[in-house]
């Protein structure tokens, strides 16, 4: 019996968000190809990932820290302040993972902070886990 389209559960939504757009193609093929049910969204500033995460409301945000403008760590605090949005699950990642850096986005709320270049399977990993 087919479950009515107003019964079903929408998909998950993943918003990518890094400066380079070349990351976030690879990112959202990586995702797309393990969860084919995921609606994958692209961002390549802070500003614009700000738009998408009020009108989307994503349940995961893969995050770079380092963007011109509003950085990641800016985007992380008004995703996890906004009533709509904080139940989201950000995955930050950075090309400089220091302590402080790696410290300063879990206080701004994030899940975990991973490496650049990053490990496609350690990131699937931590998707899952957000599920």
């Amino acid at each position: 019996m087919p479950v009515p389209p107003e019964v079903e559960a929408p998909p998950c939504r993943v918003l990518i968000v890094d400066d380079e757009p070349g990351i976030t193609q690879i990112l959202a093929k990586t995702i797309k190809a393990a969860h084919p049910d995921f609606e994958v969204v692209e961002a390549n500033d802070g500003f614009r990932a700000g738009q998408l995460v009020a009108t989307l409301t994503p349940e995961i945000v893969v995050l770079d820290l380092k963007m011109p403008g509003v950085d990641g760590y800016e985007v992380c605090h008004i995703i996890k302040s906004g009533e709509q949005t904080r139940h989201a699950c950000v995955i930050a990642m950075t090309a400089y993972p220091d302590a402080d850096n790696v410290q300063r986005i879990k206080e701004c709320g994030a899940h975990v902070c991973l490496e650049k270049p990053l490990d496609m399977a350690q990131l699937l990993k931590e998707i899952d886990k957000c599920l």
